[in-house]
C-alpha cells in the first residue's frame, strides 16, 4: 500500500462516501485501501444522513433501563461472570469460615476481588497515571504489596509458622491465602486455632498505607509484632465469646 498519500492524513470513514448516492467512492477506496477493498464495500452504509447514537439491543426500542440490564445480566452463563481461576477457590472455606475478625474476612474479600485501592486499581479507575510502588517504583499490584515486594518477602520469611513460607514464587492472591490458610502458626502467638496470616497481609497494608499518608513504614519485626498484638487480642475475644455461648 505504501505510506499514506498526504491530503488523506485527516480524512475519515465519511470521506470514502459518495456526497450524493451515499454510496462508497471506490475509485477513492482503491487509491487509498487496495487491500481492504472487498471488505469496505461489503459494508453496506446507512440510507438516512443522520448521527450514530447508541442502540440498547436487547430492548427493540433500543432504549436501556436498569431493569433491561438486570435481566441481561441474570440471563447471562455463569462462565461468562466468574472467571475460570476462580472455580478451585472456596470462598466458605478459604475467607468467609475463617476463625479471624470479621473486618479481615473483608478485607481478604477486597483483596481477591481487586478492590483494594493499589496502584494497579486506581490506575484502571482513572483515580492515578501511575501504578507504580511507593517503595520500588515496581508495578503496584495485589500481589506485589502482600508477596513479591521484597519487604513482603522478608515478612514472610521470619513469620512465626512452623514450615517457612516462601512467597516470590506465587503467581496469583488466591493461591496466596489458600497456602497461609492452612499455615500453622508457633506459641506463643496465642490466637488459638485460627492463624496468623491474616493479621500479616493486615500489617503489610497498614505498613504501606503508613509509608503514604505519614512517611514512616514499619520495619519488619514492627510488622511481625504487630500483626501478633492484634491476633492475640482476637483470641482473646473469640475466647471470651466461646465461653458465654450457652
Amino acid at each position: 500500500m505504501g505510506p499514506t498519500p498526504e491530503f488523506a492524513k485527516d480524512l475519515k470513514v465519511a470521506d470514502l462516501l459518495l456526497p450524493q448516492s451515499r454510496g462508497w467512492n471506490e475509485d477513492l477506496i482503491n487509491t487509498l485501501l487496495p487491500c481492504y477493498k472487498e471488505e469496505i464495500l461489503c459494508i453496506v452504509p446507512g440510507s438516512f444522513d443522520t448521527e450514530d447514537c447508541l442502540a440498547w439491543l436487547p430492548q427493540m426500542t433500543g432504549e436501556y433501563s436498569v431493569k433491561t440490564g438486570y435481566y441481561a445480566a441474570r440471563d447471562r452463563a455463569p462462565s461468562d461472570l466468574i472467571p475460570a481461576v476462580n472455580n478451585n477457590f472456596n470462598w466458605i472455606s478459604e475467607v468467609w469460615g475463617g476463625n479471624f475478625a470479621p473486618k479481615l474476612k473483608i478485607f481478604l474479600w477486597k483483596a481477591v476481588q481487586g478492590a483494594l485501592p493499589v496502584g494497579e486499581n486506581l490506575a484502571i479507575r482513572g483515580i492515578v497515571h501511575q501504578a507504580t510502588c511507593i517503595h520500588c517504583g515496581q508495578a503496584e499490584t495485589t500481589l506485589h504489596i502482600f508477596f513479591l515486594y521484597e519487604f513482603a518477602q522478608e515478612v514472610w520469611r521470619l513469620a512465626p509458622f512452623r514450615n517457612q513460607f516462601t512467597s516470590g514464587t506465587l503467581t496469583n492472591i488466591k493461591a496466596g491465602i489458600k497456602i497461609l490458610n492452612v499455615a500453622v502458626s508457633l506459641p506463643p502467638t496465642g490466637i488459638g486455632a485460627g492463624t496468623l496470616a491474616p493479621w500479616i497481609m493486615w500489617s503489610i497494608w497498614m505498613s504501606r498505607n503508613n509509608k503514604i499518608f505519614n512517611n514512616r513504614r514499619f520495619n519488619v519485626q514492627e510488622t511481625l509484632n504487630l500483626a501478633s498484638i492484634r491476633g492475640h487480642g482476637n483470641g482473646k475475644r473469640l475466647k471470651r465469646r466461646h465461653r458465654s455461648a450457652p
